[in-house]
């Protein structure tokens, strides 16, 4: 667990509070990893991925914008001001 964690950038002074062996044989370390590495997850198909391809997009950085769309960056993502970045690479000719 403590591998996975540090993956997603976890600390491992925090990562170790997920092995403390009474939540183990009571089965919450396992659930308190999951909750983490979905959290994790979340964040980064939800916010990081989203916000790196509009900044690309904005900049015209198409190898960069394709790049991150295969890494899981939705191609619609939408930015402050209501544009998806799939619109602004149309309208940019990208």
């Amino acid at each position: 667990p403590q591998q996975v964690l540090a993956s997603f950038g976890v600390e491992a002074a925090e990562a170790a509070t997920f092995g403390d062996a009474a939540e183990a044989a009571e089965g919450q370390a396992g659930e308190a990893l999951v909750r983490r590495v979905l959290a994790q997850v979340r964040a980064v198909q939800d916010e990081a991925l989203p916000r790196a391809l509009m900044a690309a997009v904005h900049a015209g950085q198409t190898a960069e914008a394709l790049a991150l769309m295969e890494a899981g960056a939705p191609w619609d993502a939408i930015d402050s001001f209501g544009h998806s970045a799939g619109a602004i690479a149309l309208r940019d000719g990208n």
